[in-house]
């Protein structure tokens, strides 16, 4: 079988002009197909690029780990980590057409036929037209519930023994870009659509334990990044509100505070430079930044965040009580910081704190005269890049 859809992502990525011109179209509009099946009207968009993308992956993987892959002649095969750069550009694919509501992607639909019908390509009811519709806004549910499916699945958070295996789904980036899509769809049902997703799905079932715990945690980041852009619907900013205090003690305090201590307890600062960022450690700066994300995009202080993390459950309590209300808080794992994209985050989540390095740790303190005569007689140890917006004022 032949991996069209893949062989266009390849090209894409290889700066391949007519490649890159197919998929913006793709991402965009609907065509009228017609010659695919003469005696068949199709209507062909992103769903079934994606649809068809999925399935390609999907395939290749499964023939991999058959050891069927196709192998080149005095090569071996790459495996699916090859596939990790085309399953991100389909996430950023995805994520443009995530966005358009319901009612956008049938107007579009309905655009494309009505367009066919002018040029005399097509001579449909309104019934069939309608039919047509809701083939590709069915396909379109289709497509993000695996996606969805994706996201939320446990197999793809267990680390392998083998890297090379693993499935190009399963990488950091890709998983987010996941999680983004799930957002970005969630966002464009409006205030409902977002109520649904983390009033009826994400609380109860991290309250249960029942989703990976990265997911989740990135799935909340990106619904507050969304919810702040020009595109948001009216009424995300009320829904918001509504929803903060059950999302930050039930869903991010606990996230936070099992990732920190599981972080903490899987080894020092050593272990983590020689084996790479944790996933207890990404979780808790993914945690972090949603947490700074819904702060940000509901206008809480800390005043407000203290009362919401003391009224909440016993680990969203340890969350505050860790990371709000010591007078010293030391990092074990300083690859938790290092994870963060943007350190601001934490700087300005964090105002009352500084930050110094000392003895193989992190520490973060109220108290910079307390910060001095502990790092005093520590050697001097430069600062990761990542971590020096957070230092500026030490």
């Amino acid at each position: 079988m032949s991996n069209h859809t893949l062989d266009f992502l390849d090209r894409a990525m290889r700066g391949d002009p007519n490649a890159l011109a197919f998929l913006e179209q793709t991402a965009s509009i609907y065509i009228f197909d017609t010659a695919s099946d003469p005696g068949r009207a199709q209507v062909y968009g992103c769903w079934d690029f994606l649809h068809h993308a999925l399935n390609e992956v999907e395939r290749y993987e499964a023939q991999y780990n058959a050891r069927q892959a196709p192998v080149l002649v005095g090569q071996q095969s790459p495996g699916p980590a090859s596939l990790v750069p085309h399953v991100q550009m389909l996430t950023s694919m995805s994520r443009r057409a995530a966005r358009r509501p319901m009612e956008v992607d049938k107007a579009l639909v309905a655009r494309c036929l009505a367009n066919a019908v002018r040029t005399n390509s097509y001579s449909g009811s309104p019934e069939e037209c309608q039919h047509l519709i809701d083939i590709n806004m069915d396909l379109r549910e289709r497509v993000l519930g695996r996606i969805a499916a994706l996201a939320f699945d446990f197999a793809l958070h267990v680390p392998t023994s083998s890297p090379g295996t693993a499935s190009a789904f399963a990488d950091p980036v890709s998983m987010e870009g996941l999680c983004n899509i799930v957002a970005a769809n969630s966002m464009s049902g409006g205030p409902s659509g977002l109520k649904t997703l983390v009033g009826e799905w994400i609380v109860p079932a991290s309250a249960a334990e029942k989703l990976p715990r990265l997911s989740s945690a990135a799935v909340c980041a990106h619904l507050a990044d969304e919810a702040m852009g020009r595109g948001a619907p009216a009424g995300t900013a009320a829904m918001l509100e509504e929803l903060l205090e059950p999302v930050l003690s039930t869903v991010l305090g606990p996230l936070l505070a099992d990732a920190v201590r599981d972080s903490d307890a899987s080894g020092g600062p050593t272990m983590a430079a020689s084996v790479g960022p944790t996933r207890n450690q990404r979780v808790a700066a993914m945690s972090l930044k949603a947490l700074e994300r819904w702060c940000a995009a509901t206008g809480v202080d800390i005043v407000k965040l203290k009362s919401i993390c003391a009224g909440g459950g016993a680990k969203a309590k340890v969350c505050w009580t860790r990371w709000f209300t010591c007078d010293i808080i030391v990092m074990h794992n300083f690859s938790i910081l290092d994870q963060m994209k943007d350190l601001a985050l934490l700087s300005r989540l964090l105002t009352n704190f500084v930050l110094a390095f000392h003895a193989d740790r992190w520490i973060l303190s109220k108290s910079s005269a307390t910060l001095s005569t502990l790092t005093q007689r520590s050697s001097s140890m430069p600062l990761p890049s990542s971590l020096k917006p957070c230092c500026a004022r030490i």
